[in-house]
């Protein structure tokens, strides 16, 4: 497997997937001298999260091993900080940390993708697909344009959950599971999962208002009953 070397910038929780742009505020000095060097040569650096936001100076073992490969799309000097966009190349594996003219680099190795079982991909991203665009709607976002699609293969799956992940996936090790499963049908899977998972957390979010605002309303009714008793009982005794 072929191995290349990219300057390295670590963010703070911030992942990104293939395909995906993601505009990211680089303020640490070894960040902006990752971004300043990657400017004046080929305009491509490795973005990995680490593992503790805290860290100020994270090192090997702070950050995970795997990340993605983009490309810097645009990149602005804001006061002291530089406002960044980047786009999503390919996932990586990173397998060696150095440094080169006082800058932070990596050694990578692609990853690709892996596909189980080709049969199931299309009815797969075919019910992944109509659940992300429902979710697209309900967050008022837009959705995959399902009539221009004509083949539902391992490419456009991948597409698909990466721009879910992207899009919908909060926590740092979930956004970072899904970018470290190699296998698109697992990828496909977990996508399911956690729309279903999050569907039945809403259900539940639900019945729980449901039962607060009766619990509220027959509060309520029996101060409205009791309040209106007692003014009967004030004009009978008036």
């Amino acid at each position: 497997m072929s191995k290349y070397s990219y300057p390295l910038l670590c963010t703070r929780g911030a992942v990104i997937f293939p395909l995906q742009d993601l505009a990211v505020e680089v303020g640490r000095q070894a960040s902006i001298d990752a971004v300043n060097y990657a400017n004046a040569y080929n305009m491509n650096i490795v973005i990995v999260s680490q593992k503790d936001l805290t860290v100020d100076l994270p090192g090997p073992d702070d950050v995970f091993n795997v990340g993605t490969l983009c490309r810097i799309k645009t990149s602005r000097e804001r006061d002291d900080h530089l406002k960044v966009i980047f786009t999503g190349l390919s996932r990586c594996r990173i397998t060696k940390h150095f440094i080169k003219d006082d800058v932070n680099f990596v050694e990578i190795e692609d990853i690709l993708d892996v596909v189980e079982d080709e049969s199931a991909i299309e009815s797969t991203t075919k019910k992944a697909l109509a659940e992300f665009n429902v979710i697209a709607q309900k967050y008022a976002r837009p959705g995959f344009p399902i009539r221009q699609l004509t083949v539902f293969d391992a490419a456009l799956a991948s597409v698909l959950v990466d721009t879910f992940a992207q899009l919908y996936i909060q926590g740092i090790e979930d956004k970072q599971l899904f970018l470290e499963e190699e296998n698109v049908n697992k990828r496909l899977d977990m996508m399911l999962s956690h729309i279903e998972k999050e569907r039945n957390m809403d259900m539940i979010e639900q019945e729980i208002n449901e039962k607060v605002k009766e619990s509220i309303e027959d509060g309520q009714r029996d101060y409205y009953l009791r309040e209106k008793l007692k003014a009967i009982k004030d004009e009978l005794n008036g």
